[in-house]
């Protein structure tokens, strides 16, 4: 999944493609060159032997068929042979084989290889080639697209680009060290020379004056979102060595105290440098400090014996550490030397987090964590989006089965499973079958409140679903109770915000967030005070600033093993299949990345450094691993700092500790809350208002306005069979046709058989296959083969001049040279032309409906088809 994920973010690169080798006879005559030197080398047979063996084994292979002794040669190691005394000896003989082992594998099965990959290579690009298709036949594009799209028009259209570049007479870029290669292409052309025309952007001649960029190469730390500061350093060369610019260092810090600056200084003066090798590493330029006085640096360890812990295994040594933090903060906020808002706490990763808020919250510390799982990623929320989901709609039975997992029902798997022995299903449409079975009554409350749903608001219901259940007294006794129970308080007014619109709508807006990981802070457990302690990832600390920073995260390692390699300079894409096919170029590029990982890992401890204001908090807790952690070169002797240990040893979570209920001179916003939850509710869902506006779906056959003379074109054929079955009405068989046609499957047949068996439809899937074929008419199929643009199931949502809501969906529309054409497919039977003329009479107002609303958003309704079967 590695290669098809980076494929699709890096469309514009190719995929790597395994180059010829060096024959295999060369490769085993500079080996057996390099291995003779080691023969009889030491005092030790058995070191003396295996040598001897080896080079043997490399001779015969020149001899003989090279491919019959690949799995031979892979056997060099020379393990713990000749004991502590050969070690340096075993490492240089590690060194020469293991270079020339890979090469001479790969020189041997380089035809196999070499087809593998091609075939590989091919099955990405229809990968990537059908999810583009698949975002152009919906109308919609990706950011990754769009850039990709913008770049190429701008590359190979001179004629467009000139006229950008004659658009724009300036261009200013912020946070230029954040951009990725194609936003910095697009760039260079818009401000390439007018009446130029580069066939690529390192080959741009600049307009004088007219880009002009800002950017901190040593805050480059979105490797991982496309940032690259190699393409960062080829274009800061281009616009000062190569154009006409100049540039300027700003080396004053506004924000840190004169000790942290000179800290700073110190510590990465030698640590970032630009390699002789590449450009993937800032030089660092000396800050200086614009507040002259304060600041302090601190090292905090736990108050033990240091060889006592420094075997510990990393899981202790996380829950020290969390400790550890828990108690420093409770120290310098209840002296009253810090606020609460006063401490940000940094982490590396996010996994130490969660760790870190349960001694938080035993020592009554309010926090926030803040980043993209913080709130839509918790699982209380979770829960209230499956219940929603499923509230919403009946037919998605995996939200149903989801809420009734959940802690709203809390039915287990084995009480699920007896329901479905017995017969049950979980479409609640049906669910006053077996009321008195625990399911059965669950599905039927599920089914009062989608009644319910359709009078009130998502707000309203979920207070009522919140009053019965009793989920905010259940959730107040678990660990974390009291932030989970805000946390679900929250949605109640995130639902509440969104006003009196449909529920349906209001679902899809909160569940929207949830899928997008839209970021929002958990709600505080103080709340209405602006006042607790920050928590989160360096990453998302860039650009931000506090009087103390906590760096927390001893624990997580300094770099991260990438699998598949981005070459922006050069534009491939390079990756390995398995062990098996590790290719040269693969084996180059993991030591080239590992080489990048460190200098974006030094980069990071700058960002996370120079966030602090007056104090800079570190911890250290040794474990066994701890010098290859992340935090760990903070602690060389340049750094050498005051420490201080704190005793922690008394600080445990208490096991099943009972939350109290939130005190009102504390919490007064939340007891208000559980006030109207716990009390009002039976008053509020009585008198709560309907939606102001009234709601109406086109295809009730209601309306109110519309585009007045829209002339309808009905196709059918005077040959169309009557589907109408016992047991299945018009609109069920037209609901299933639609489905069908939307999925779009390729065998007809069999999507049709299990989508009538999912919906329980008494229906022949032949009949269903043969009104989804009459529905391709010919003539419509023309049309659609030569249009621009082609949309399938558009959701219409517009509220008219007459105050009136339309909640609908169109079937079908495309876009020709001249204007839009709206296709609506109807159950329907026309032979002739006097029914023809009665469809045209009856949908004329629906029509005109979605005619109105296509035209508030600026698309000019040219056709209007309705098709028959």
């Amino acid at each position: 999944m590695g290669i098809i994920k980076t494929a699709l973010q890096y469309r514009e690169l190719t995929l790597f493609s395994p180059e010829k080798p060096e024959p295999s006879q060369k490769i085993l005559a500079e080996f057996l060159k390099h291995c003779r030197p080691f023969l009889n080398s030491t005092d030790y047979d058995s070191v003396n032997d295996h040598v001897a063996d080896y080079v043997q084994t490399i001779e015969e292979a020149k001899k003989g068929a090279p491919e019959d002794y690949i799995e031979a040669l892979s056997g060099y190691s020379l393990k713990n042979r000749g004991g502590a005394s050969c070690k340096e000896l075993r490492d240089e003989w590690k060194s020469v084989c293991s270079t020339y082992v890979p090469r001479f594998t790969y020189s041997v099965r380089y035809p196999e290889i070499k087809e593998v990959y091609q075939n590989t290579n091919r099955l990405v690009e229809d990968f990537v080639a059908y999810y583009r298709r698949a975002m152009r036949d919906r109308g919609v594009m990706d950011f990754n697209e769009i850039l990709y799209k913008t770049e190429r028009l701008l590359r190979k259209d001179k004629a467009v680009r000139e006229y950008f570049k004659n658009k724009f007479s300036y261009i200013f870029v912020d946070e230029f060290h954040d951009t990725d290669p194609l936003q910095t292409m697009i760039l260079f052309y818009l401000a390439e020379k007018r009446g130029t025309s580069a066939d690529s952007w390192d080959k741009i001649r600049l307009e004088n004056g007219k880009i002009y960029v800002v950017g901190d190469p040593k805050q480059s730390i979105y490797r991982f979102r496309r940032a690259d500061i190699e393409i960062y350093s080829r274009a800061m060369d281009k616009i000062t060595k190569k154009g006409t610019g100049n540039k300027m260092l700003l080396s004053v810090n506004y924000r840190s105290s004169a000790k942290i600056i000179e800290w700073v200084n110190r510590f990465f003066q030698e640590r970032l440098k630009r390699p002789e090798d590449g450009n993937y590493q800032a030089d660092y330029v000396p800050l200086k400090a614009h507040k002259r006085k304060g600041g302090r640096i601190l090292f905090v360890e736990p108050a033990a014996s240091l060889p006592d812990i420094e075997d510990q295994k990393v899981e202790d040594a996380r829950d020290i550490e969390a400790r550890l933090t828990a108690s420093w903060i409770k120290e310098n906020t209840a002296n009253g030397k810090f606020a609460f808002r006063d401490i940000m706490v940094l982490f590396r990763t996010k996994n130490n987090m969660v760790r870190t808020t349960e001694y938080l919250e035993e020592l009554d510390i309010p926090y926030e964590m803040v980043g993209a799982s913080s709130y839509f990623g918790r699982g209380e929320i979770l829960d209230v989006a499956n219940m929603l989901k499923a509230i919403a709609s009946p037919l998605e039975q995996v939200n149903v089965v989801a809420a009734l997992k959940g802690p709203f029902f809390s039915l287990t798997d084995k009480d699920l499973y007896t329901w479905r022995l017995q017969g049950g299903t979980f479409d609640y449409r049906g669910a006053g079958e077996d009321p008195d079975h625990k399911v059965g009554y669950a599905l039927y409350e599920i089914q009062d409140l989608h009644a319910k749903s359709r009078e009130t608001t998502a707000a309203n219901i979920l207070r009522e679903v919140l009053e019965e259940k009793g989920v905010l007294a259940s959730y107040m006794k678990t660990k974390r109770g009291r932030h989970k129970a805000l946390n679900i308080v929250k949605a109640v007014e995130l639902l509440r915000s969104l006003g009196k619109i449909p529920f349906s709508n209001a679902v899809d807006d909160f569940t929207d967030k949830l899928e997008r990981n839209i970021e929002m802070p958990d709600f505080s457990p103080r709340t209405g005070e602006a006042n607790e302690v920050q928590l989160l990832t360096i990453h998302k600390a860039k650009g931000l600033e506090q009087k103390v920073v906590y760096l927390a995260d001893s624990t997580s390692a300094n770099l991260r093993d990438n699998e598949v390699f981005t070459d922006n300079i050069n534009g491939q894409v390079i990756y390995k299949l398995n062990k098996d096919f590790v290719t040269p170029d693969y084996t180059s590029w993991k030591e080239k990345d590992g080489l990048r990982n460190e200098a974006e890992s030094e980069r990071i401890r700058y960002v996370a450094a120079t966030r602090a204001k007056e104090w800079l908090v570190i911890n250290r807790v040794p474990f066994n691993g701890f010098d290859k952690t992340f935090i760990a070169p903070f602690f060389s002797e340049t750094t050498k700092t005051e420490t201080v240990a704190i005793d922690i040893k008394n600080l445990t979570i208490s096991a099943g500790k009972k939350m109290a209920k939130p005190k009102p001179k504390a919490l007064k916003k939340f007891d208000e809350e559980l006030k109207r939850i716990q009390v009002d509710i039976p008053k509020a869902i009585k008198t709560a208002s309907v939606p102001s506006l009234p709601v109406i779906s086109p295809s009730t056959g209601q309306f109110e306005g519309g585009e007045e003379d829209i002339q309808i074109q009905v196709i059918y054929d005077e040959r169309e069979m009557d589907f109408r079955v016992e047991g299945a009405s018009a609109a069920t068989i037209g609901t299933l046709t639609h489905k069908l046609m939307e999925t779009n499957p390729s065998n007809l047949q069999k999507a049709a058989k299990t989508l009538i068996e999912n919906e329980k439809v008494a229906l022949d899937p032949s009949a269903l296959v043969a009104r989804v074929k009459a529905l391709r008419k010919k003539a419509l199929l023309d049309r659609l083969k030569k249009a621009k643009t082609i949309l399938r199931e558009v959701p219409l949502k517009f509220k008219t001049t007459g105050n009136v809501y339309y909640d609908g969906n169109i079937d079908l529309l495309f876009e020709e040279d001249d204007g839009w054409v709206l296709v609506d497919y109807k159950t329907i039977t026309v032979s002739d032309k006097q029914e023809e003329e009665k469809v045209q009479k009856k949908y004329q107002a629906q029509m005109g409906i979605y005619a109105e609303g296509l035209k508030q958003i600026g698309m000019k309704v040219k056709d209007v088809l309705i098709v028959s079967c």
